[in-house]
């Protein structure tokens, strides 16, 4: 595995560490998932596209909300901001 300078989070380890131990890629169904913005609309008894996402990592919350068709909103925190290490804008 190649690694850059990116800070690997627990959505990108925990699967990694069940696909080395079973030899297979798990299915996620959590963030970054289609299915978790389909289970919270179905929860709110709302279509997805009528669903926001609001979160302070970019790379999952945006993601999620991508893949299941819904508005994905980022704030920056005292860990994120907008910009990159390289300075150009880290959210699209």
């Amino acid at each position: 595995m190649i690694l850059s300078n990116r800070r690997l989070g627990s959505y990108q380890v925990i699967p990694g560490a069940i696909a080395r131990v079973t030899g297979r890629e798990p299915e996620v169904t959590g963030k970054p998932s289609a299915h978790a913005m389909a289970f919270v609309a179905q929860q709110l008894g709302v279509p997805v596209s009528e669903v926001a996402m609001v979160g302070d990592d970019p790379r999952v919350e945006t993601e999620t909300a991508r893949a299941g068709g819904a508005i994905g909103i980022g704030v920056t925190t005292g860990t994120t901001s907008l910009l990159a290490p390289n300075g150009s804008c880290s959210l699209s």
